[in-house]
């Protein structure tokens, strides 16, 4: 549907600029609502290729960790897409943007020594 599509394009064009949005509050809070109406593939995705390398720097900043937090939190949930919305972007693609690997990649970069399954049940929970 097009609102979903539109998100997949934002999301697409924003993906290296992803962490200056983030550390920004209106920014941040922009990025977590797109984030919220694209499927867990294109939330791996978002997290991999665009926060991935200041996930350290944004785990710590005031308007970044909300960010991280909704990003996990939206990855231990599925997404509210389904995956097979953006399997045109999945070809062009070789990046490992599966939900577990951007679980598993955050948790490496954050030291922590939770499973990615702890990490979900912590994040939901909060």
């Amino acid at each position: 549907d097009a609102p979903a599509a539109a998100a997949r394009n934002v999301a697409r064009e924003l993906r290296y600029e992803a962490a200056s949005v983030a550390a920004d509050k209106r920014g941040g809070e922009a990025l977590e609502s797109l984030a919220r109406r694209l499927s867990a593939r294109a939330v791996a995705r978002l997290l991999n290729e665009g926060l991935g390398p200041y996930l350290g720097f944004l785990a710590y900043h005031r308007h970044g960790s909300h960010v991280l937090q909704t990003l996990l939190a939206l990855l231990c949930d599925g997404g509210v897409a389904d995956a097979d919305e953006d399997d045109e972007e999945e070809e062009e693609d070789e990046t490992d943007a599966s939900p577990l690997a951007a679980a598993l990649a955050l948790a490496n970069a954050l030291e922590l020594e939770t499973a990615p399954a702890a990490a979900c049940a912590d994040a939901t929970a909060s």
